[in-house]
């Protein structure tokens, strides 16, 4: 057996950053010359990535618009439905049209699984065929990251899961509803660094959804009875 050794575990020593004094890593600090990263990029004038993919970034004015779909918004986009169209029209439109501000679309992967276990649903009750199956479901992989964008908090965090249960349990939404609000809750949060702030939009059809999301303070398109967000 090998002896235990009594030299007690000690955390890295953090050192101060020598702009703004926050604790970093040895390794931070000897990389970026003494600073934290954001201090590093201000310093020396170097763009993060978002500001790389868009110049208008940091600009006085500058924010962010996310608009955040929920399965009935994503389903009326890949499939022929009443207000596809509209959906389509206006995802087009604004990827077209990104100058001022900045303007993505976003989504949850669990609707992304349910609008693919609708598309597969329609397909075993003979709705659809084979061909239009594989197309639809393709269509919908590959929008991941082209179109619409993953960007969630992590359903298993402590305070994530007791808000999600929270809604669920206040209106009577299912899970992948309540995550949603959640998520635009969240979204909003992190992003509040932004000069311009961040509006978050959702994007639905489903009425109880609309009803929840509006009582909770979240601004929401109603792709049936609205042109326009």
């Amino acid at each position: 057996m090998y002896a235990r050794s009594n030299t007690p575990i000690t955390p890295k020593m953090k050192i101060p950053c020598i702009t703004c004094s926050v604790e970093i890593l040895p390794e931070t600090h000897s990389r970026n010359h003494g600073r934290c990263t954001p201090c590093f990029r201000k310093e020396f004038k170097i763009p993060s990535n978002r500001e790389r993919l868009n110049p208008f970034f940091g600009q006085d004015g500058f924010g962010c618009i996310t608009h955040y779909f929920d399965a009935s918004a994503l389903i009326k986009y890949f499939l022929d439905e009443d207000g596809s169209d509209r959906v389509r029209n206006h995802v087009h439109s604004c990827l077209k049209a990104r100058r001022s501000h900045e303007i993505v679309f976003r989504t949850t992967y669990l609707c992304f699984g349910e609008t693919l276990g609708h598309v597969k649903n329609l397909y075993r009750r003979r709705k659809i065929s084979c061909n239009q199956y594989n197309e639809i479901s393709s269509s919908v992989l590959k929008s991941i990251s082209h179109t619409f964008e993953i960007e969630e908090p992590r359903i298993g965090y402590p305070p994530t899961a007791a808000r999600t249960v929270e809604i669920v349990h206040k209106y009577g939404v299912d899970m992948s509803d309540a995550f949603l609000i959640v998520a635009a809750e969240w979204i909003k949060k992190e992003h509040q660094y932004l000069s311009g702030g961040l509006e978050s939009i959702l994007v639905s059809a489903d009425r109880d959804l609309i009803a929840a999301a509006k009582n909770e303070g979240v601004r929401v398109w109603d792709i049936l009875l609205e042109a326009t967000p």
